[in-house]
């Protein structure tokens, strides 16, 4: 009775993780789709996210950023709810944390990446923003370790591909930001949109696993 009782708590807490991120996810989502709306004389090809961030809209941006944080952080304590001790890894959970670090960072002091007029910020922003995106991309490679949950067994083809398509978007966003600026908005736009594909999938597999396991 008690194992059973605290099983149907991990899941009721796994799924009240997995809602929050949800969410956190879609308010990212359409505060940085109504900004394109907004200011629609920004160039998306170069202009990256963070450009949006100035006047008026610089809170809703630091907003999106706080959505996102608080969103990756409860889909990383969803899965650690969520996967069998075999299939945990506390490296790639402590690797994804500097992604929800770097994620709260952006929504403190958000300004736009490539044209900061503090060259020292700009920088230190540009470290900060890069280290949060290498964070993901081995992240992803690493928590394939859930492979050894059966439960979680049969994502892992789909988890595998999303990881490599991060791994090749991400190197396009850094090649266009020091090669080819005339592209890097649009490449960061398609590495971030992987992120959020890749986070909602784990949400959703998150989700159903605690279920599943609840149920047996």
């Amino acid at each position: 009775m008690q194992t059973i009782t605290a099983t149907a708590r991990t899941r009721n807490w796994t799924v009240v993780f997995t809602d929050i991120a949800l969410a956190g996810f879609i308010y990212f989502i359409v505060v940085v789709l109504a900004m394109h709306l907004v200011r629609p004389s920004f160039n998306p090809g170069w202009k990256t996210i963070g450009d949006y961030g100035v006047g008026s809209l610089r809170p809703w941006l630091s907003s999106a950023f706080y959505g996102l944080s608080v969103g990756s952080l409860s889909l990383l304590i969803a899965l650690e709810k969520s996967i069998a001790r075999a299939g945990k890894s506390r490296i790639g959970w402590f690797i994804f944390g500097i992604w929800c670090k770097g994620s709260l960072f952006a929504a403190m002091f958000n300004e736009p990446v490539l044209d900061s007029p503090e060259e020292n910020f700009r920088l230190l922003e540009s470290a900060v923003t890069f280290s949060a995106f290498i964070s993901i991309v081995v992240s992803s490679f690493i928590i394939l370790k859930f492979r050894k949950d059966p439960v979680w067994k049969k994502h892992v083809l789909i988890a595998r591909r999303l990881a490599f398509m991060l791994l090749i978007t991400f190197i396009l966003f850094a090649f266009s930001v020091y090669e080819l600026k005339a592209i890097a908005g649009f490449a960061q736009r398609i590495f971030i949109a992987v992120v959020l594909i890749w986070f909602l999938m784990l949400t959703s597999w998150a989700r159903a696993a605690a279920r599943e396991k609840s149920d047996k």
